[in-house]
């Protein structure tokens, strides 16, 4: 594993399966420490968290409902990884539909 100089932790959002399990492997494969954040699957995100360390890397598993703001900021602010936040990372666009914020 190459560890990217200047790097810092990554956020994937619905890390625990699918695209976001593939995205978060990548960063950490890049040298990135990675926060693998799920809403419902722990042993999906235990799992990724494995893979990562077993490949060298760095990865801690939390859950939060991104689609609710305070508990990304408290899940944030409290996750081993988040000493030094990088780029956004998510496995699906956010939707629109479910967004709490009223447009003018």
């Amino acid at each position: 594993m190459t560890r990217a100089a200047g790097t810092g932790t990554a956020l994937v959002t619905g890390a625990s399966r699918g695209l976001g399990a593939v995205i978060a492997r990548r960063l950490a494969a890049d040298g990135h420490r990675v926060a693998v954040n799920y809403r419902a699957s722990a042993e999906g995100a235990r799992g990724v968290v494995a893979d990562i360390r077993a490949a060298g890397g760095t990865a801690e598993a939390f859950a939060a409902d991104v689609t609710e703001e305070n508990t990304v900021r408290t899940s944030s602010r409290t996750s081993p990884t988040a000493s030094a936040p990088s780029r956004p990372s998510s496995s699906t666009p956010p939707d629109p539909s479910r967004s709490r914020t009223r447009r003018r």
